[in-house]
């Protein structure tokens, strides 16, 4: 009795030390752009709150029809653990290749694996054996509703139960990798888009005019994305540079406050500009 209860305290301490740790990941994915620059710090936060033995964030990458590599892109390790990421054979392996192919069909309908060493296939846990778990639990990484990668924890010390609050907790931190990814993914997007728009633009040979007017004079401003703004001072009584009422004439001047000269009248200007 005492040693159960002793327990359910560890483990109660333990659940708000990752809760803490969720909202320190939380935090930090939200506020930097790069969720590369931070995940070091997240997984190691989300490690020692845990109690485990390694935290870790694997990358999918399609190399052939049907088969998805998985890449170990970041690692956190406790202690003396071997290091998987360092592994030549599995840093970077094919799940079906690498014997993991339950665990490809299953994280990508969006399940889980948790479970003690023992519960897992034979294949499978002579390879767990090799890196030294006993226990693990690992989450899919779900971006724009495909299956991306996956956030993991393993413990290399002890088997442990992870069905209580403390893996809905992981479970959640693994939800806000994956938000952050897509966050980025979709920023980038963005700039690209915005990028060639403004290369279009700036490829337009157009020169916008406008009034800017004071209280003393106006002066005809003009904008081009082939060259920086201009402005000639005027004096506002000054009738050559605008229409005096309404017109409509082929160079497109409609109003007082629109002007007559567009880059097309511009350029004829020697001719002659719009007239009153």
């Amino acid at each position: 009795m005492v040693d159960t209860a002793r327990e359910a305290g560890r483990v109660s301490l333990r659940r708000d030390a990752v809760l803490e740790a969720v909202a320190f990941a939380a935090e930090r994915l939200l506020r930097t752009p790069d969720w590369r620059d931070v995940i070091g710090d997240v997984l190691a936060h989300l490690g020692e709150a845990a109690d485990v033995s390694r935290a870790y964030v694997v990358a999918n990458e399609t190399s052939d029809p049907g088969d998805i590599t998985a890449t170990w892109v970041e690692e956190w390790t406790s202690g003396n653990t071997v290091r998987v990421s360092e592994d030549p054979t599995y840093g970077t392996a094919s799940w079906r290749g690498g014997g993991f192919g339950r665990w490809a069909d299953v994280l990508a309908q969006g399940g889980s694996l948790v479970g003690d060493l023992e519960d897992f296939p034979s294949g499978e846990r002579d390879i767990l054996a090799r890196h030294g778990v006993r226990s693990l639990a690992s989450f899919p990484l779900t971006i724009e509703g495909e299956w991306w990668g996956t956030v993991g924890f393993d413990d290399c010390v002890r088997a442990r139960d992870w069905t209580g609050p403390e893996a809905e907790v992981l479970r959640t931190a693994a939800t806000l990798i994956g938000a952050a990814i897509e966050r980025q993914r979709q920023e980038a997007r963005l700039r690209a888009t915005e990028a060639r728009y403004r290369s279009v633009v700036e490829r337009i040979p157009a020169v916008t005019y406008f009034d800017l007017v004071s209280e003393t004079a106006v002066e005809l401003g003009s904008v081009s994305p082939q060259r920086a703004p201009v402005g000639t001072a005027t004096s506002r009584s000054t009738r050559s540079i605008g229409c005096a009422e309404p017109t409509v004439h082929g160079s497109g001047c409609m109003t007082r406050r629109h002007r007559c000269e567009t880059s097309a009248a511009r350029s004829r200007s020697s001719r002659g500009s719009c007239s009153m």
